[in-house]
């Protein structure tokens, strides 16, 4: 700590000024020395401030996401706002973040909504990542691209892959990440992205979406050595960012470590310096501290030691109000080298066991958070084999009621038909009793006009049998007279023949 008392600022920098104390003249020691200590104090000073003020903005944001939580009804805000505390939590407490990304679940589920429970998988992922676990972070954000072919959300399916390209940048993966970035890319010339998809996940719009895949390939060709890519994407990325006004502070970031390797130290400064304050007004400390430490990098190369250490020393403070740790362990490497070359043996082997620590804590870190990772994963198979079996049920009920449904409805149609054949047979049965029933009218008829004929025809007989006695009776004395007749004419033929022979 001993350099660190004789920092000043000069020309916007933090420099030292070894001679001071090889000055002959004590009065000037002392006046000079007066002078450094009230620099550092006012450096200090603002230093606190503007940690408060973080503090205070941290706060807002929080407060801001939970108080709008409490007061909305509306499930599509309340899911969007959820994610984006899941997000926000991640970098600074790992258990907050859990708890937000269950909450999320439990919505989605609640809600119902395939959609919903697709775009769930984004915080899980983000929570996996920032964890250290990309394989788990991977494995969720593939389920979205297998999930694609069920859901049709082009939004979705490009998000993936920029996500995807993004893990496996920071798994040290180029060649994949920069696969899958060029393939987002070509989604983006394809796939027209609707407005009202981003009400459900946070930052996520077609153009942010562009901006990232352009820094990952920059990051990407950054790492090949290929600056002249690298510097091409980083623009781009860049470019994007301002043409939309989408205010993110990482294509700063990116482009500045582009400029840095390029050996262009003022411009990537003066990128570190507008991506740290756009991460201060996000609350975004992650981001404030890579920033920091990629200026503290600048730095060592331009042999400015004391800006090395102050810049690691902001990254130190910050990284205890942080969950990021990764930050505090590549400041305590630079401390430890910076003092390392000023001869401070005590300080540099304090650092470097702070290093130490901190990777053994980080990876004790990670490791228990892998646990907690692998805990959750088994809490989302069992939730999701909970989700199955009640889906399952939901089908069994369902396919009871089709099989109800089909029953009642055959056993219906089985009586209509039934009541309409008895119906119809009814129906014949009357027409032919009608016919019968003419048919015996017209029989009745028949036999009563043959009653009538035999009636008459009876009578007829019996008044011939009447007139055959009648006639009978006259008969009789008719053929005595025909007889007598006949007689009395043979004798009058005898009697002309008597008198012809003269007998008289």
């Amino acid at each position: 700590m001993d350099n660190y008392d004789h920092i000043k600022a000069q020309g916007g920098e933090i420099t030292v000024n070894s001679n001071e104390r090889e000055e002959p003249y004590l009065f000037l020691i002392a006046i000079e020395q007066i002078k450094l200590i009230q620099m550092r104090c006012l450096i200090t000073l603002l230093y606190f401030i503007t940690i408060f003020i973080n503090s205070l903005a941290q706060h807002r944001v929080v407060d801001s996401i939970k108080q709008a939580l409490t007061i909305t009804n509306d499930d599509s805000v309340r899911f969007r706002l959820l994610i984006q505390a899941g997000e926000y939590y991640a970098f600074i407490n790992s258990d907050s973040s859990m708890m937000y990304t269950r909450k999320t679940i439990d919505l989605a589920e609640n809600k119902n909504s395939v959609l919903w429970k697709a775009y769930t998988n984004i915080p899980v992922a983000f929570y996996f990542f920032v964890a250290g676990d990309i394989g788990s972070a991977l494995e969720a954000t593939f389920k979205n691209i297998d999930d694609y072919s069920k859901y049709q959300d082009a939004h979705l399916y490009m998000y993936s892959n920029t996500f995807i390209g993004i893990l496996y940048m920071n798994n040290g993966n180029y060649k994949e990440a920069m696969n899958y970035a060029f393939k987002s890319l070509q989604l983006s010339d394809t796939i027209h992205l609707q407005n009202n998809l981003n009400n459900i996940h946070v930052s996520t719009s077609k153009e942010s979406l562009v901006s990232e895949d352009y820094g990952v390939l920059a990051l990407a060709y950054l790492h090949f050595n290929k600056l002249d890519s690298a510097l091409l994407y980083g623009k781009k990325s860049y470019d994007m960012d301002t043409k939309y006004q989408l205010n993110n502070n990482y294509p700063l970031y990116r482009l500045a470590l582009v400029y840095s390797k390029i050996g262009n130290t003022n411009m990537a400064l003066s990128l570190f310096r507008r991506s740290v304050s756009l991460a201060y007004s996000q609350s975004i400390i992650k981001d404030v501290i890579d920033n920091y430490n990629g200026m503290a990098e600048v730095f060592k190369t331009n042999g400015q030691t004391d800006s090395v250490i102050y810049y690691a020393y902001k990254v130190m403070e910050l990284s205890k109000k942080s969950n990021y740790k990764r930050g505090a362990l590549e400041a305590s490497r630079l401390l430890s080298e910076m003092y390392e070359e000023q001869g401070n043996t005590d300080s540099a082997f304090h650092y470097y066991k702070y290093m130490m620590a901190t990777k053994d804590t980080l990876f004790n870190q990670e490791k228990v958070q892998q646990v907690q990772g692998i805990a959750f994963k088994e809490e989302l198979r069992e939730q999701e084999n909970r989700h199955k079996i009640l889906e399952q049920q939901a089908e069994y009920r369902n396919k009871i009621k089709i099989n109800v449904i089909l029953g009642s409805t055959f056993t219906f149609l089985a009586i209509t038909l039934l009541l309409w054949r008895n119906n119809r047979q009814k129906q014949k049965v009357n027409t032919l009793l009608e016919k019968k029933n003419v048919q015996i009218e017209n029989t009745l008829k028949e036999l009563r006009a043959t009653q009538a004929q035999l009636i008459q025809s009876e009578k007829m007989a019996s008044l011939g049998e009447l007139t055959a006695g009648i006639a009978h009776e006259i008969q009789n004395p008719l053929n005595f007279v025909n007889n007598f007749s006949e007689v009395n004419r043979e004798l009058v033929d005898e009697l002309q023949n008597e008198l012809k022979s003269g007998n008289t």
